[in-house]
């Protein structure tokens, strides 16, 4: 049985894993993966579709993020 300390060191160390970490420590536990997160699901949704709203160019480039969302840029324009 752990300590009380050392387990609760434990759980202030979860906090700073990273995805792929949590996946393993989930999967270790018999849980299920959590969803992805909105804003992921939603540039893989709209990348197949991606298109310049005033010349409707396909050709685009990635140019930052605001708000945890993907923004882009048309080439053409």
């Amino acid at each position: 049985i752990m300590e009380m300390q050392a387990f609760g060191l434990l759980l202030t160390q979860l906090s700073a894993l990273t995805a792929h970490q949590c996946a393993q420590v989930q999967a270790c536990l018999g849980l299920e993966a959590p969803q992805p997160p909105v804003g992921r699901l939603l540039d893989q949704a709209a990348q197949p579709q991606l298109c310049c709203p005033r010349c409707h160019a396909t050709r685009w480039y990635r140019h930052g993020r605001e708000c945890g969302l993907q923004r882009y840029r048309c080439r053409a324009c």
